[in-house]
């Protein structure tokens, strides 16, 4: 019961959210290169590994640009990065994990 309303929550959430989804996809490609989805591992029930996927709110030189402690002013974070984080607009794309059964 519990993983269907999963399932159905998150599709009507995609489904809602799908315009803002793709306005936000499009501003992240405008405004830098890279790819729009961060994923990182996670485990999830039973200790299985699942790419967990965000919009990516960083440039994509992070890897080379030195930040040893990062600050809430972080030069790495993109402005739009800034206000997806403030307004938690990057976690929508964790809607699909929830779709696959891999988050609740």
């Amino acid at each position: 019961m519990k993983r269907l309303l999963d399932a159905v929550v998150s599709c009507l959430g995609l489904l809602i959210l799908a315009p803002f989804f793709l306005i936000i996809a499009v501003t992240i490609k405008i405004e830098s290169r890279g790819s729009i989805f961060y994923s990182c591992k996670r485990v999830g029930c039973g200790g299985e590994l699942f790419n967990m996927y965000k919009f990516r709110t960083m440039c994509d030189t992070v890897d080379i640009i030195n930040c040893r402690l990062c600050s809430a002013k972080d030069i790495r974070v993109t402005r739009l990065g800034r206000i997806l984080r403030l307004t938690k607009l990057n976690e929508i794309p964790q809607l699909i994990n929830v779709l696959l059964g891999q988050m609740s």
